[in-house]
């Protein structure tokens, strides 16, 4: 079976950096690559440690992304 994981660990920090200049107005790609890259970290640091922490748990269902993924976002 082939992993997704970095398919998932490019496509979490392009979703938030469209959602984040899509409810910003904010349409220049200068401004969408500073989100991107700064989402990047954000990804590597906190996502990831969470992916492996449930994937050792066999955390592995789809709610599961949702649930941490929310938790992560809310994280200040």
């Amino acid at each position: 079976m082939k992993s997704n994981v970095p398919l998932a660990l490019l496509a979490a920090p392009v979703a938030s950096a469209s959602a984040f200049c899509l409810f910003a107005s904010a349409p220049h790609p200068a401004f969408f690559l500073f989100v991107f890259l700064l989402a990047i970290p954000h990804v590597l640091i906190l996502g990831l440690p969470l992916y492996w922490a449930c994937k050792g748990n066999g955390w592995t269902q789809w709610w599961v992304s949702i649930i941490a993924g929310f938790l992560i976002g809310s994280i200040r």
